[in-house]
């Protein structure tokens, strides 16, 4: 350690760069880290391991660790090269690693990335199997750049004897006290590293938290090459290198929806359209196109890439053909994906009649002339690239049940005539759609309305005909909610929480029943315990509590499963409730928890019923082929 004492490692300023950039443009954990890759990937590194909390709150002890296997550096390196803000590398290696590869970094300012995300950094840097390891904090480093170059703290500079690099040279980046607010989603975090690299494969490869990062993470419908890249010559900027490609449905991700550029296999220009405005055509195909370009000419010359290494300054001279070629690709790519996408569905027109022989019957009943409009009808419909399997199965449906009905010829004939511009003829049929939804959806509601009816006067009469209503509502949870019509019963839930620890038969159990008093309905992210008390028992603080265990037992189980998306509700129905319990009760329904009279059950029942129909009448404004709620049944 003596050794150490003796020599001082400093931060030498180029121009005040700390005080001017304040490290804005690396804010956020993806834009910082992918720096610290492309410094492994310019030291050789043939691997680089992350280590980052994903998917969870970020604690005041939280850490992000960067560790690469590349050549690491010396305490001589780390002064006169590492330290040195704005030092352009490429000058002192002609572009190049000592083994060949075409270094990334430029502006010689990556380094200072972390601090983006954390207050302090630390380096543990190998070479030869001596270490150097030094702490670096931001709040420091801005007091003393106003009077003298900052001096890094040394923590140990001498032969390694058992730090985190495992081989004799690397170097392991540590960021610590971050600055980060909210969890950082482990899907996200993937998606955007992939695609700020290119060069990811056998010769580099970077893992998170153990898994392997993974380029081309998303499923193609259509590919342009179907592929690798083409390559075209483009004058002024020389030969680039890309591929388009279009997914089967809307890309909700940002990061992942438009084309990026990249320059020696690093992000330089964040997804984007080339400036393609959305109102000259093929709007719509711009929900599901993603794609690169890689164009190293960008920074062959002159820099062009802006210093977040987010965008290209699309306004100099020299990057002016790029965009041009870019925003002509892309039309092209878009015009190619309407035209494909046209054709797959008439394919799957075909498929889907032929395949509901039925239907394909129906259709042969009639005369000639109209089974010719009716395909016709199908075949426009089909042309509307945006519409996916699902929904054009139904239209499709839709049409072949229908057809027969006077007032749908006119519309048939109306798609039929239509233009390329189909859409709007389409939204007609589909309007048509909602009449029909609604005409069910009144059906619906009044035959459960008549149940409901049946059974308010069933209570009223305390008819010993009163079915079992756990076995009702299991069957029927549109009693409950109109909403919860999906719901069935999940007993391994009700096992799951039966397990729970803290559950105890005796105080959750009814005393006159071997099973719990309670069952859980569920759907697909829906969950709901239900607990009916029956007549002449009444309802307290304990049996509230009862239900809030049920609820938070289910909710702590869910809990491990970070990646799913759920609801929790509680739902309990009662004859008597004790005047000890009322303010409990409106705190339960803050929860999510409904406690309702058996009475007044079937009250909500009637009127959410009536609420849901309004709802779907609203949609087809007055048509009269709706029937009202309080028309007498035929």
């Amino acid at each position: 350690m003596a050794e150490a004492e003796s020599r001082k490692l400093r931060m030498q300023y180029a121009g005040g760069m700390l005080k001017h950039l304040g490290l804005q443009m690396y804010g956020g954990a993806v834009p910082a880290i992918a720096e610290l890759v492309a410094n492994a990937w310019d030291a050789d590194a043939r691997h680089v391991e992350i280590t980052i909390p994903l998917g969870k709150s970020i604690r005041r002890n939280s850490m992000i660790t960067v560790l690469d296997d590349g050549i690491g550096m010396t305490f001589e390196e780390i002064n006169d090269s590492y330290l040195v803000l704005g030092r352009d590398r490429r000058n002192a290696g002609h572009g190049k690693t000592p083994s060949g590869r075409s270094v990334m970094g430029r502006k010689g300012i990556g380094k200072l990335a972390g601090f983006g995300i954390a207050q302090t950094i630390r380096v543990d840097t190998k070479r030869n199997n001596r270490l150097t390891t030094f702490e670096m904090n931001f709040r420091e480093m801005l007091k003393e750049s106003s009077r003298n170059p900052y001096e890094p703290t040394i923590i140990y500079d001498g032969p390694d004897t058992g730090s985190a690099i495992t081989g004799d040279h690397g170097t392991r980046i540590s960021l610590s006290d971050l600055q980060i607010k909210k969890a950082i989603p482990t899907d996200g975090f993937h998606l955007s590293m992939a695609r700020r690299f290119s060069i990811l494969g056998d010769i580099f490869t970077v893992s998170i938290n153990g898994g392997k990062l993974e380029r081309d993470q998303l499923d193609l419908e259509f590919r342009f090459p179907d592929q690798d890249t083409t390559t075209e010559k483009i004058p002024g900027m020389g030969t680039v290198r890309w591929w388009v490609g279009f997914t089967e449905k809307p890309i909700t991700q940002e990061e992942a929806r438009g084309i990026v550029v990249l320059v020696r296999g690093k992000l330089a220009q964040s997804p984007f359209f080339f400036n393609l405005s959305r109102g000259t055509g093929g709007q719509l195909g711009m929900q599901y196109m993603t794609g690169e370009v890689h164009a190293d000419g960008l920074d062959h010359v002159e820099d062009l890439i802006s210093t977040d290494r987010a965008s290209v300054r699309w306004d100099h001279p020299l990057a002016a053909p790029l965009l041009d070629w870019g925003e002509k690709k892309v039309r092209e790519a878009l015009q190619k994906w309407a035209y494909q996408r046209r054709e797959k569905n008439r394919e799957k027109v075909i498929r889907h009649v032929k395949r509901r022989i039925p239907h394909y019957d129906r259709i042969q009943e009639f005369p000639d002339p109209q089974q010719r409009e009716l395909m016709d009808a199908v075949n426009k419909i089909a042309e509307d690239e945006t519409i996916l399997d699902e929904r054009l199965a139904q239209i499709v449906d839709f049409l072949l049940r229908a057809y027969k009905h006077e007032y749908l010829f006119n519309l048939i004939e109306q798609i039929n005539a239509a233009d390329e511009d189909s859409l709007k003829k389409i939204q007609d049929v589909i309007g048509e759609w909602d009449v029909l939804e609604a005409i069910a959806v009144a059906q619906v509601a009044r035959g459960r309305l008549a149940i409901i009816d049946k059974f308010r006067q069933l209570l009223d009469d305390n008819s010993r005909e009163m079915p079992d209503m756990q076995e009702f509502i299991e069957q029927h949870p549109w009693i409950l909610r109109p909403e919860w019509a999906p719901l069935t019963r999940n007993r391994s839930i009700e096992t799951i929480v039966k397990n729970q620890p803290g559950f105890s038969p005796k105080k959750k159990e009814h005393p006159n029943r071997k099973q719990p008093d309670f069952f859980c309905l569920e759907s697909p992210g829906t969950y709901v315990v239900v607990e009916l008390k029956r007549p002449g028992e009444s309802v307290g603080r304990d049996e509230l509590h009862q239900l809030s265990g049920y609820v938070d037992d289910l909710k702590d189980h869910l809990t491990n499963d970070p990646g799913q998306a759920w609801s929790v509700y509680g739902f309990l129905v009662y004859h008597e409730m004790k005047a000890e319990a009322n303010n409990e009760i409106a705190r339960l329904k803050k929860d999510g928890m409904y406690i309702e009279r058996w009475d007044m059950l079937w009250v909500n029942a009637d009127r959410l019923h009536r609420d849901y129909y309004n709802v779907m009448k609203s949609r087809c404004e007055d048509d009269v082929r709706v029937p009202p709620l309080d028309q007498e049944q035929a």
